[in-house]
């Protein structure tokens, strides 16, 4: 199918859903975990978008993740939670202002 080909009903239908809904609310999403977290913890997440894309093509699409897929996955995974630290509670306090 050529670029031009595809309906503009469909084009205005992903354009509304692509740029409206999920890159806004990716952005709010984000922002407010760097508010939370701080900048350098924060860009970390960055490196889980590949494993999410993964588990989703799995879940929705049926597709079969190879040995490489999931060493990257358990690589990605290992690195974020080393790079983040250990879990201690009440060392991440949210800002309640709103």
């Amino acid at each position: 199918m050529a670029f031009g080909a595809a309906p503009i009903t469909e084009v205005l239908v992903q354009v509304l859903f692509q740029g409206l809904f999920s890159a806004l609310l990716a952005l709010l999403f984000y922002t407010r975990a760097v508010q939370i977290l701080g900048a350098s913890r924060g860009a970390v997440f960055g490196a889980l978008v590949p494993c999410r894309a993964l588990l989703l093509a799995f879940l929705v699409l049926g597709e079969i993740p190879t040995r490489f897929q999931w060493i990257g996955v358990v690589m990605a995974t290992v690195g974020m939670v080393w790079s983040l630290g250990p879990y201690r509670p009440g060392r991440i306090k949210a800002d309640n202002r709103s």
